[in-house]
């Protein structure tokens, strides 16, 4: 009974389309609100624009720049359908020409916004260096409040993933259980 409806519930989903453009322009021809800010639903995180450099360390670890030529070409894009549509234009609040993205989980956003850059992240993925920052937080231990200055590792490519193996290049990886990687490896 269990895999006859798990096969029939597999059979329901394949056809089944993602709605990831929610935050896409209204003129956009694959704009859909069907799934817009609903938590949970995958969503496009750069909006139709591409991406034109990544640096991933871990999974919520990583920087990206977007491609210059492919904003001014949206902008341009987006200006001249909403002007022929509602006579405003008016932008859509996305990231300027080859700015940076930079997310590393369990630091402080000031800190990752102001401190860290690409060659930091590229220097620990190839490299295998580690990079440390001060940050400081506001805590409170049994109702007292204190100011903590904490000295952390932010990147640190040396733990790697802990749910894949990292082969020699430094940057390719396979699952754990492989029939390639070596028994006497792990």
């Amino acid at each position: 009974m269990a895999n006859h409806l798990c096969r029939r519930l597999v059979r329901q989903q394949q056809g089944a389309v993602f709605n990831l453009h929610g935050d896409y322009p209204h003129c956009h021809p694959l704009y859909n609100e069907e799934n817009k800010k609903v938590v949970g639903k995958f969503k496009g995180e750069l909006n139709g624009l591409i991406m034109q450099e990544l640096v991933a360390l871990k999974s919520k670890q990583y920087v990206y720049k977007i491609a210059q030529e492919t904003r001014e070409n949206f902008i341009e894009y987006y200006n001249r359908k909403h002007q022929e549509e509602m006579g405003k234009p008016k932008l859509p609040r996305t990231q300027k020409p080859g700015d940076e993205s930079k997310k590393s989980k369990g630091i402080k956003k000031n800190v990752v916004k102001n401190e860290l850059t690409v060659d930091d992240f590229k220097s620990c993925l190839f490299d295998k260096t580690i990079v440390r920052k001060t940050q400081y937080c506001i805590r409170s231990v049994k109702h007292p409040i204190f100011t903590q200055c904490q000295n952390k590792v932010v990147l640190n490519n040396e733990s790697g993933d802990h749910k894949r193996y990292i082969l020699k290049d430094s940057h390719s990886t396979m699952a754990f259980g492989n029939c390639h990687i070596k028994s006497g490896v792990l």
